[in-house]
């Protein structure tokens, strides 16, 4: 059981978890030295501050006999910096993909060799789920996608899950255009979580198809 103390001695998380998930310790050899890697959740509203990680190990005589080792190094939650003011941007969009994110716009800058797309995202609640962001470059008329890129929206040091409603993320995309025939193409954006894609409520004049703007 891994617990976050605060410095008031409050427990903010906790995690129950098997020693290891594929080799039970009852096989373990005298002597066995394994490493075993754990997450444990931290609330996306958490305080800033010191706490202390508590490893509990429980005991074979009852499921309530917990022995307790407390990491030495202490733990230093900081608040994450978040945006609330919207940005300047070329284009404006206002389209919500799932009621939990919406695309207020975006920025394109293109050369001989490359397609630069920058997202300009607001949070509309704490998504469950990260969520990823798709972008195809396609053909209209054959549906081909020429070029493709997937990211997690916000990366992995700000992924959706840590976002505050009215919270504003930019997010860029490179596509490579050098091995992308001459013509006219379409540029189509999504979000999707492991269950798939979000569904799309766009404004007026704007095309969506297959949850793809």
């Amino acid at each position: 059981r891994l617990r976050l103390q605060n410095e008031g001695g409050d427990i903010v998380s906790q995690q129950i978890l098997p020693l290891t998930d594929t080799y039970p310790s009852s096989q373990w050899p005298q002597d066995a030295l394994l490493a075993v890697h754990c997450s444990l959740p931290v609330a996306v509203d958490l305080p800033p501050g010191l706490y202390q990680v508590l490893v509990d190990v429980n005991g074979l005589e009852s499921a309530n006999d917990w022995e307790t080792f407390p990491l030495s190094t202490s733990i230093r939650v900081s608040e994450a910096p978040r945006n609330f003011a919207v940005p300047t941007m070329q284009n404006t969009v206002g389209t919500d993909f799932g009621g939990q994110v919406r695309l207020l716009g975006f920025d394109l800058e293109r050369s001989s060799r490359e397609l630069i797309l920058t997202l300009h995202w607001q949070a509309l609640t704490t998504p469950a789920q990260d969520l990823k962001v798709f972008t195809h470059l396609f053909d209209p008329q054959t549906e081909r996608i020429a070029a493709q890129q997937d990211i997690l929206l916000g990366g992995e040091s700000h992924p959706t899950t840590r976002w505050v409603a009215q919270e504003i993320v930019s997010s860029r995309i490179v596509l490579p255009l050098s091995a992308i025939p001459t013509g006219v193409y379409h540029l189509g954006i999504g979000l999707y979580q492991p269950e798939g894609r979000l569904s799309v409520a766009a404004p007026q004049g704007w095309t969506v198809s297959a949850d793809r703007l």
